[in-house]
């Protein structure tokens, strides 16, 4: 066991320096130490890791293939909500949403909202809060999307998570940019870098580079732009990071759109590398210049590379039908007092009076995640317990109206 054990951390910190031949090395070594001791955690996390570093390297379906089969384990041996099945839950949640299966994606980090927020599983829940903050803000809940990344990130500042403060920080950029609120997102990255600026991205800093990017575009300054990214485009290259390359391509590309024959040769090469693990989220979430990008690649390349165009007009597909920025807009007042799915039924058995325990078994949930969705019930309703909760149901429309984040 502590063979495997210590084999794991290696290999995790091998992943973290960019090495992932040595990282796919030491990980395989540990699954098998802890195969010979039969732990299913240990076997767990060897699996989870290596699923990271095929994410990592862009096989997508490698890595899902593993989480999913470190779910389907610990179902058979423990039963359902295990420990070990939250790990590569939430992993798994990350995968869901970068194919686009986003119903999974919700199902996902509503049953495991409470341990990704909470940090109740080590890192693994901390990893995919971006990824949770993605869905809630493809659900139309931007606000408190970017509520969460900052509760978060203050947990985690200044500690010895940087990098993780770091993901942190360029989603909350990304979110904000995305809402047209430049000047926030320069404040609250000036506060993060602080006074003293990076000169160069290593292991701990190197989202820093991708939200300073983003922010310099947004600001028009395309050039320091430009050589952010391609000093991020060598660094990932190098490093054979393909999922982080594609993203600093499409960034690229976005940077570029002045001039189009550069911005699509950038967009094609993302296309390229992107195609074998059906990326799709990370073209969407860029928005309508990369879409345009796509449309205008698919026609070029429709009679010569089929195939190709073909997977154009899934990315465009998924773009034209995301909920998000090309419907309706809502306040942030909306959207905290408008219930989610997962609350809408919640609050069903609530008035139909279940008990937590009840209604974790009707749900398929934990008693935990119940009581985190009540939480969020109680706030959104300004009620203060269960029977002012069902009163409040009972003498509205709001167990009568579609939920939010799904039909």
């Amino acid at each position: 066991f502590m063979e495997g054990a210590t084999a794991n951390v290696v290999g995790y910190n091998l992943y973290a320096l960019g090495d992932l031949v040595g990282a796919r090395a030491a990980i395989d070594a540990a699954r098998k130490a802890h195969e010979r001791s039969g732990s299913l955690l240990g076997v767990t996390i060897a699996k989870c890791y290596m699923a990271v570093i095929e994410r990592s390297a862009g096989h997508l379906p490698a890595a899902e293939r593993l989480l999913r089969d470190a779910i389907a384990d610990a179902r058979a041996r423990i039963g359902p909500n295990s420990y070990a099945e939250a790990l590569a839950g939430t992993l798994l949640a990350e995968l869901a949403y970068e194919t686009n299966a986003s119903g999974e994606a919700l199902t996902l980090v509503e049953n495991l909202g409470p341990l990704i927020e909470g940090a109740a599983v080590i890192v693994y829940p901390l990893a995919s809060v971006p990824t949770y903050a993605r869905v809630l803000q493809l659900t139309g809940r931007t606000e408190a999307a970017l509520d969460m990344l900052e509760r978060v990130y203050e947990r985690v500042r200044g500690s010895v998570y940087r990098r993780l403060a770091s993901v942190l920080v360029h989603d909350r950029v990304r979110l904000l940019l995305d809402q047209n609120r430049g000047a926030d997102a320069r404040a609250l990255f000036g506060e993060h870098r602080g006074k003293q600026a990076e000169t160069a991205p290593t292991v701990a800093n190197e989202f820093d580079f991708f939200a300073e990017g983003r922010l310099l575009a947004a600001e028009k300054s395309y050039v320091t732009a430009d050589r952010i990214f391609d000093g991020l485009l060598q660094r990932t290259k190098d490093s054979g990071r393909w999922r982080r390359h594609i993203l600093a391509l499409i960034l690229r590309a976005k940077n570029a759109g002045h001039n189009q024959r550069e911005a699509d040769r950038y967009l094609l090469e993302a296309l390229r590398l992107a195609q074998p693990s059906g990326f799709i989220r990370s073209f969407v979430d860029e928005g309508i210049s990369v879409i345009e990008g796509l449309m205008r690649l698919r026609a070029a390349h429709a009679k010569t590379d089929p195939a190709l165009s073909a997977y154009a007009t899934r990315i465009i597909d998924a773009a034209q039908t995301t909920p998000l920025r090309v419907q309706k807009l809502t306040s942030p007042a909306a959207e905290k007092d408008q219930l989610t799915q997962r609350e809408a039924e919640l609050l069903r058995c609530l008035t139909e009076g279940m008990s937590n325990r009840d209604i974790a078994v009707a749900m398929s949930v934990s008693e935990t995640t119940v009581k985190w969705h009540l939480k969020n019930i109680f706030s959104k309703l300004a009620v203060t317990n269960r029977v002012q909760a069902v009163r409040a149901a009972q003498t509205s429309a709001i167990l009568h109206t579609p939920p939010k984040g799904g039909a």
